[in-house]
């Protein structure tokens, strides 16, 4: 049986799996955006049209770079899970875990997404 996670963990765990969804869904709308396009430009009559769908096609590259910086993102996250582990949660209810992800800042965010060590926030201890 495996140890229960921390408030904190279980949050991290479901960031993660939705920005799993996201690309997923991303990687399934550009794959249709694609298609699409290959289409139109296999039927262009002329060659104005052709040379459009072509750049429909070259700008859905978006999706590689967006795509890997999510998983940039998941994998942070998963390492601040495994980093939470070790830290004793009790007493910690959910609600003051929530509420302390919402008082940090971009910057503090950035930094966190980093690895970079990240101040207390106001009203955290």
């Amino acid at each position: 049986m495996s140890t229960p996670k921390n408030p904190a963990q279980a949050a991290l765990d479901k960031a993660a799996k939705e920005l799993e969804k996201a690309i997923a869904f991303q990687e399934k709308g550009t794959l249709r955006i694609i298609q699409l396009a290959e289409y139109l430009e296999s039927t262009a009559l002329n060659n104005l049209t052709r040379q459009q769908a072509q750049k429909i096609i070259e700008t859905c590259g978006f999706q590689d770079l967006t795509g890997q910086r999510i998983r940039a993102v998941i994998d942070n996250l998963a390492a601040t899970a495994e980093q939470l582990a070790g830290v004793d949660m009790t007493g910690v209810a959910p609600a003051a875990v929530e509420k302390t992800a919402e008082e940090l800042n971009q910057e503090q965010i950035n930094r966190l997404l980093a690895g970079e060590p990240v101040k207390a926030v106001k009203g955290s201890r």
